[in-house]
């Protein structure tokens, strides 16, 4: 496939992604057709079909690609090794990148987040951040015995508090802080009674 070929196909692709987001600010997944967005995106239904099977398919595209970005972004590979369960630079850094980066896509979380439009995202968003700080935690148990708590209670807690915190920005405040107050307010409260540094861990 020709550098012509690949652009096209990344501009489809992106076209129909955004002709969705915008549908989804307007009325819920289940009230959308393919012909709405095809319609939305100026493109053809069979520029639809080459791409995706149907508009399931097109949400999850959108979902997985947001969801990896997120992820993506967390990471911190100037400190690898730093705690994640104490208030260290990586539980700051990683949590201001995810802000940022959620700032960058505040339209598409903003909609996605709609429980109405799209119920199961909400989900997906904590599934993704449970599974990168249980393996954060994890990776610390090799190195520390200082958290006596269940790993998966304690990746719950923590990918729970971040969608509270990352629903009321987005959907009660209408994203009206910028990201690094948001981060400094998380890292103020998710510490507040939570003396993580006085806690020993082990596997659970």
């Amino acid at each position: 496939m020709n550098k012509k070929a690949d652009r096209r196909i990344i501009r489809s692709k992106r076209l129909l992604k955004h002709s969705l987001i915008s549908l989804l600010g307007e009325k819920s997944f289940n009230d959308i057709t393919i012909t709405d967005i095809v319609n939305r995106s100026e493109l053809n239904r069979s520029t639809f079909y080459s791409h995706f099977s149907n508009k399931e398919e097109l949400l999850n595209f959108i979902i997985d690609d947001l969801l990896a970005g997120m992820i993506l972004s967390m990471k911190n590979d100037d400190a690898p090794n730093l705690p994640i369960t104490s208030q260290t630079e990586f539980t700051r850094q990683s949590t201001l990148k995810l802000f940022s980066y959620i700032s960058e896509h505040a339209s598409f979380f903003k909609t996605l987040m709609n429980y109405h439009r799209v119920p199961h995202f909400s989900f997906r968003l904590s599934d993704s951040l449970y599974n990168f700080y249980l393996s954060k935690i994890k990776e610390e148990q090799h190195s520390s015995n200082q958290i006596n708590m269940n790993h998966g209670f304690l990746a719950n807690y923590i990918a729970s508090i971040i969608v509270g915190f990352i629903y009321h920005w987005l959907i009660h405040t209408d994203n009206k802080y910028n990201p690094e107050y948001i981060n400094k307010e998380f890292n103020k409260i998710f510490l507040l009674g939570n003396d993580l540094q006085t806690i020993s861990l082990t596997h659970k």
